[in-house]
């Protein structure tokens, strides 16, 4: 952030700035975790939803998705995530504790 920072602003100013966007994103991050109706959450997943139907019936996107998976792409899911095992996220799982949610995090998928 420092770089991108006129010069005249002071490094340490730099650094609040820094702290207070990353603290906003994750206080965020943790309120959509938190809430399974938050409106950013049901917008992500309308998102995807919308994604995944043009993935199946948009001709331009089918025909970029295997451009990119002839050009070697692929994305699998870790072996951890329950999407990998067609659960959907929020579904009751054998790995949640009762009153939680099955954990479909970003951070369960991985790029090849």
């Amino acid at each position: 952030m420092r770089a991108e920072s006129p010069w005249w602003v002071p490094g340490v100013v730099d650094d609040q700035i820094f702290q207070r966007i990353i603290g906003t994103v994750e206080s965020l991050l943790r309120d959509i975790g938190a809430d399974p109706y938050h409106p950013l959450r049901a917008a992500f997943d309308t998102a995807l939803r919308d994604f995944v139907d043009r993935l199946q019936h948009a001709p331009d996107v089918i025909a970029k998705a295997e451009a990119m998976k002839e050009n070697g792409f692929q994305i699998r899911p870790s072996p951890t995530c329950p999407l990998a095992c067609g659960m959907r996220p929020g579904a009751p799982s054998s790995r949640t504790r009762p009153g939680r949610t099955a954990d479909a995090s970003p951070d369960r998928w991985s790029a090849v």
